[in-house]
């Protein structure tokens, strides 16, 4: 897996490849119960730089009197509240940071986002500044689908099948197995903040690394808590913004 882009950009490409009105035929029932384990969800000590950065945001705002004022403020708010953990096996083999505060865990600290459209609610989990990789996990109804996304900017390394004459630099494959437990029933509400557990395994890859190609078999455990928006609103956000 390379070190590439930061979670928007994950963000970005997986709405640049599917709409939020798509439905999936592979799709499960997910879980609702209380017996997800969130100890380890800890903003604080997850990121700790970011906690620094955000703080010292906050006592910049004293001071701003700009007309996005309460924006900044809703997505510090929303950054605070939306995060996850992800243990990430590749081929088996569990895939740990390199830091050294980091090699000691088995997760990897990762950020969440997750919006709503019409019926469809999308959580995206995504190791953002280690890798443009993550978990999209689309919920309708009783019902979910999660994909595995992976992408980069640069030279095309991965392929959907061994046969493929051409590599991409993005992609995307649906879960072979999937288990999806939500701490309660999405309402669709603007600001409602959803807790939930995912676990699955996915279609294999391929990917070319120092000219060498291999199968790539990806295996995700995430626990994530998530501010839930309306992507409508969120548009209408960015469009004042602008103007």
């Amino acid at each position: 897996m390379k070190h590439v882009q930061p979670l928007t950009k994950l963000i970005i490409l997986v709405y640049s490849i599917f709409t939020l009105s798509c439905k999936s035929n592979n799709s499960s029932n997910y879980i609702v119960s209380n017996s997800i384990d969130t100890s380890l969800l800890n903003f604080e000590k997850l990121f700790p730089w970011m906690a620094k950065r955000i703080s010292e945001d906050t006592n910049m705002l004293k001071f701003d009197t700009s007309v996005n004022k309460q924006q900044t403020k809703n997505y510090i708010n929303d950054l605070k509240k939306s995060f996850s953990i992800v243990y990430f096996y590749e081929n088996d083999t569990l895939v740990k940071r390199s830091d050294s505060a980091l090699s000691k865990i088995d997760y990897l600290p990762a950020f969440c986002e997750s919006n709503y459209y019409l019926d469809t609610l999308r959580i995206t989990a995504a190791v953002g500044f280690f890798a443009a990789a993550g978990v999209v996990i689309n919920v309708y109804g009783n019902k979910f689908y999660a994909e595995y996304h992976e992408g980069s900017d640069g030279e095309g390394y991965l392929k959907y099948n061994r046969i493929d004459s051409i590599y991409v630099n993005d992609i995307g494959v649906q879960a072979i197995t999937e288990k999806l437990i939500l701490s309660k029933k999405p309402s669709f509400s603007n600001g409602e903040v959803l807790i939930g557990q995912f676990e699955g395994t996915f279609k294999p890859f391929y990917e070319k690394e120092a000219g060498q190609e291999h199968i790539r078999k990806v295996k995700l455990k995430v626990v994530f808590k998530c501010v839930v928006r309306n992507l409508d609103e969120l548009s209408k956000e960015k469009s004042s913004n602008k103007n």
